[in-house]
Parts: structure tokens; C-alpha cells; sequence
């Protein structure tokens, strides 16, 4: 696999695992790096821990490590780069998500918007055992305007943003349990 870098406006193809800094050559196997403010996630091999968010034609959407389709369903869309990420690379299909699964784990740093709109998501989020809350500090507008998601509403321990996060869920119950 190989991945282009754009450096000083020269296009650069790393197939490798070595990186040139200030004379100083580092291995790269995977993990993040930093373009003028912005993290990238790069990975060199295999991406079969990588986290995948599989969005099928029946409104399932699915997260999981590696993009190992499910039998019997048909992909609409499959999206990576969201864990340590403010966008929301499924936006565009926010409409079409009735139903969500954490298969594996995720540990999100953020999930600003994530499920924002998604009004025919009907989802029970008792059920998001799988979604590590440990690292998220921005929840906000998550699950805003999700009318039909049931269930007792969480948030992380170092959340400090929950505006709108809640709103418009008219059949939860409960208030939000923190920590």
C-alpha cells in the first residue's frame, strides 16, 4: 500500500516505513501524522483492525474493526478516519440511518454531530456498550433532533461540551449519567 505526502508542494509516494525529520529517520508502521494543523491517520499493511463505520441499503450502520462486509446485506457505503476526527464522514447519508451497531470497540475523541438529524435512527443507546466514552470531550448536537432513539442518554467523563446534545429525543428516559 502506499500513501502520497505533500511536502513543500512536492508530491512524495511512501511505500515504506521510514520518515525523514529534520535529518533524523523515524519507522512508521502506522499511527498519525500532522500536515499544517490537521492529523492524518496513515497505516502501512494490513487494515484489518482498522475502524470502519458500514453503512448498508437496509439503514444499518455498523462499527467495527476491519471492513469485512456482513452476508446477506448489501453495502450503501463504508467509512474509515472518523475515530480522531471532528468530521462526520457519513453526513451525507444521515438520513438513511435507522439503526446502530458498535460491533467492536471505539474510542472516539470526539463525536460532534455524529448522529445529528438522523430522525429515523431508532436505535435503543443502552445498547452502545461498545463505544468507549472514556476519551470523548465533545458531544455536541450528537444525537440532536434523533426523535425515535431510546434509551437512558450517557456522556463521558472528560465531556465538556454537550450543548444540543440531547435534544429533540423525545423518547428517552432519564437524564444523561456522566462518567
Amino acid at each position: 500500500m502506499s500513501h502520497f505526502v505533500n511536502v513543500s508542494g512536492t508530491k512524495y509516494n511512501v511505500v515504506g516505513g521510514r520518515s525523514l525529520v529534520s535529518g533524523t529517520g523515524y519507522n512508521i508502521s502506522k499511527g498519525r501524522t500532522l500536515v499544517n494543523g490537521t492529523g492524518y491517520d496513515i497505516s502501512f499493511g494490513s487494515d484489518a483492525n482498522a475502524p470502519y463505520a458500514m453503512l448498508y441499503t437496509d439503514g444499518s450502520m455498523i462499527f467495527q474493526l476491519g471492513k469485512e462486509q456482513d452476508s446477506g446485506k448489501t453495502l450503501s457505503n463504508s467509512y474509515t478516519c472518523f475515530i480522531d476526527n471532528t468530521l462526520v464522514p457519513w453526513r451525507s447519508n444521515i438520513g438513511t440511518i435507522k439503526s446502530v451497531e458498535f460491533r467492536d470497540e471505539m474510542a472516539p475523541s470526539s463525536l460532534l454531530g455524529w448522529f445529528n438529524n438522523a430522525r429515523n435512527l431508532s436505535s435503543n443507546i443502552s445498547t452502545f456498550t461498545n463505544l468507549n466514552m472514556s476519551r470523548v470531550s465533545n458531544m455536541y448536537c450528537t444525537y440532536s433532533n434523533c426523535y425515535n432513539l431510546t434509551g437512558s442518554p450517557v456522556c463521558g467523563p472528560n465531556v465538556t461540551s454537550m450543548y444540543c446534545t440531547y435534544s429533540n429525543c423525545y423518547n428517552l428516559t432519564g437524564s444523561p449519567v456522566c462518567g
